[in-house]
Order: structure tokens, then C-alpha cells, then sequence
């Protein structure tokens, strides 16, 4: 529910949606399977925080989409193509380059 959760964090705040509308938009999320917060996905977590790979949410974000068995994560926060721990990001909005 880490997404759900930052989900509403950017709703609210980047697109300035009122926090109501942001929750109950955010709220749809509510109905997909989830993977617990433990202190071994935290810990892990900390790892990439450590390492310089990622601030804490994100790796969190991460750990528990490869807890899950995701290999992709869809994101605008990263650039299509970038890896972590075998999730990889696909950016929903990015336009794909003009063929040559």
C-alpha cells in the first residue's frame, strides 16, 4: 500500500488535487493484491538507500515490487529502461523515440 499512499502524496501535491479527491482517487488501488512492509523488505531497502541507488521510499517501492514477482514497475519518476534488482521501469507516458 506504499503506492496507494504516494499515489496521494502526488495527487495532492504536484497535480494539487484536494486531498479528498487525491484519496478517493488513490483508493481504486485498494482493490489489487499486496505485499506486506516487513523488516526484511526494509532492510533490504535500506541496502539500496546505503549504496546510493535510491531515497528510502523508492527502494521500498522496489524490494516489495520484486517480493511481489514483478519485473516491470510503471513509474514517470524514472527513465524507461532503469533497473533495479531485476524490476524494471517503464515510464506509461513516455513517448516512444521517431524512427530514423
Amino acid at each position: 500500500m506504499t503506492v496507494a499512499g504516494e499515489l496521494v502524496n502526488v495527487l495532492a501535491g504536484k497535480y494539487r488535487q484536494s486531498p479528498a479527491v487525491a484519496v478517493e482517487q488513490a483508493a481504486a488501488l485498494l482493490s489489487f493484491q499486496s505485499v506486506g512492509l516487513d523488516m526484511q523488505t526494509v532492510s533490504e531497502a535500506m541496502g539500496l538507500v546505503a549504496a546510493g541507488t535510491l531515497r528510502i521510499w523508492d527502494a521500498i517501492i522496489f524490494r516489495q515490487a520484486k517480493c511481489a514477482g514483478c519485473r516491470t514497475l510503471l513509474s514517470e519518476d524514472w527513465t524507461s529502461g532503469f533497473e533495479v534488482d531485476g524490476v524494471v521501469v517503464r515510464n506509461p507516458f513516455e513517448r516512444p523515440a521517431p524512427e530514423k
